[in-house]
């Protein structure tokens, strides 16, 4: 059995705007670049920005790039922290923590 040292999970896109609570859990991960810069179909803001694209680029690439380097059996076993990731349109993002048994709504999780 392979264990990844880092898994990322991201679905769902929520638009960015304080003042808006439109979200859709459907989005796909492999179809976020058909939402770079489309406006929210309830207040018109942007609902993924090319900067929060790219971050979620890099952090894809950063948790590959651990997998492949970081050897299986370095691993500890009985160790595993889950943080949300939450973005707002500058590139920028926020770890939250997460309990074992929380769920992750609109969003990603690390």
């Amino acid at each position: 059995m392979t264990t990844e040292a880092v898994t990322i999970k991201i679905s769902g896109i929520k638009c960015d705007n304080t003042e808006c609570d439109y979200s859709n859990e459907d989005v796909n991960r492999d179809n976020y670049l058909e939402y770079v810069d489309k406006s929210c179909p309830d207040c018109g803001s942007i609902l993924l920005t090319q900067a929060d694209y790219d971050t979620v680029k890099t952090l894809e690439d950063i948790a590959y790039r651990i997998n492949v380097d970081v050897p299986e059996g370095n691993l500890l076993d009985d160790e595993e922290s889950r943080f949300s990731i939450e973005m707002d349109g500058s590139g920028d993002l926020k770890l939250n923590e997460l309990k074992t048994d929380e769920k992750v709504s609109n969003g990603g999780e690390l």
